[in-house]
């Protein structure tokens, strides 16, 4: 079984596609497979289909649909979702995986740089105000201060990966389909997992020491209604991580100015429509959250002591008969004589 499953989602830019294999396949990592997931015809021109696993998808389906179709095909326990065009550094993925020794570690964002100005900082993962704003963290700083963006990113404001390039911990997902929500979109999707994530008790780090570059790729082709829904959802369900009265007041300001700018053009109302009407669906979105809820944590000393404590008290065994205790000289008579706990009826009523 492979250690890593590099995913590359394919839409149909051949050229971002074959630039990023060569990359991949260049720097390749020890035990390492590399899929391709394929939304679009590819005629594989160089015969790769030995060092690569293409599979089809649903034809046209979005970015996320193919990221999610894709992780059902990966095997190995961390999976590495890498956009068409871009490209990696030597080692790239050695260090990213080094921080999943620590198993509370669920993702890993790598340090990307602009691929036309390597000098400069593209992201180092994203960052989720409580304004419900997505920004892209650290953003035009210059690379020799990258190591300031390492470490946790469980902050106030900080997040975990985004959909171009991230490392995730397969074992933290715990089974829940869809890993990407569709009805976020590329924008919050990747955002969205992070803080499910997060909320599920895992860290998100930064490894500025795995080092990818972006090209200046093109925006999702989203219109103005679709966005704003997409926030407006995206704000609902993850408001209260900051608190809600910080974070209404922070979301009333942001929406506020966005509407101000996008005055006298018809997309001000357009949008300020599809926040009202993503603002109506909070019963459905807390039935999203529930459903998409990611399992908890569990570390290693809460599942010795769940072992030892057992269902039946503290210092309960699991490797000996809970009557073990009662065949002790002395004990049993005491046993037999312990008063019964009371029932629910018989509980005093406050």
């Amino acid at each position: 079984m492979p250690r890593l499953s590099i995913l590359i989602p394919f839409l149909g830019d051949r050229d971002s596609l074959e630039n990023t294999l060569a990359s991949v396949l260049q720097n390749r990592p020890e035990g390492a497979e590399i899929v391709v997931a394929l939304s679009q015809d590819y005629e594989d021109p160089y015969q790769l289909g030995e060092e690569v696993h293409f599979i089809r998808v649903e034809p046209e389906a979005s970015l996320v649909a193919t990221l999610n179709q894709g992780f059902v095909a990966c095997q190995a326990p961390i999976i590495h979702t890498l956009a068409c065009g871009v490209t990696v550094g030597e080692g790239w993925a050695d260090h990213a995986r080094a921080r999943f020794n620590d198993r509370r570690v669920a993702s890993v964002a790598p340090l990307a740089l602009q691929a036309d100005d390597p000098e400069r900082v593209w992201a180092a993962g994203l960052e989720y105000r409580p304004s419900g704003v997505v920004r892209r963290r650290g953003h035009g700083l210059l690379a020799e201060s990258a190591a300031q963006l390492g470490g946790d990113l469980a902050g106030s404001d900080l997040a975990g990966p985004s959909l171009a390039a991230g490392f995730y911990r397969r074992a933290a997902l715990g089974g829940v389909s869809p890993v990407f929500d569709p009805v976020l979109g590329p924008n919050f999707s990747d955002v969205d997992l992070a803080l499910r994530l997060l909320a599920a008790g895992y860290t998100n780090v930064c490894e500025p020491s795995s080092l990818v570059f972006q090209p200046r790729l093109a925006a999702h082709s989203i219109d103005g209604w679709a966005q704003a829904r997409q926030a407006e959802r995206m704000f609902w369900r993850h408001g209260s991580r900051h608190g809600w009265l910080h974070s209404l007041a922070a979301h009333l300001a942001s929406v506020s100015g966005e509407f101000a700018g996008n005055l006298p053009r018809a997309k001000a109302l357009v949008q300020l429509a599809g926040r009202c009407l993503a603002g109506c669906e909070w019963g459905s979105a807390r039935r999203r959250s529930l459903q998409l809820a990611l399992p908890r944590f569990a570390a290693p000393s809460e599942m010795i002591d769940a072992k030892q404590s057992g269902p039946d008290g503290p210092g309960r065994r699991l490797d000996r008969p809970h009557f073990e205790l009662e065949a002790r000289p002395g004990r049993a008579e005491s046993r037999r004589q312990r008063t019964p706990l009371p029932s629910v009826n018989d509980r005093p009523s406050s």
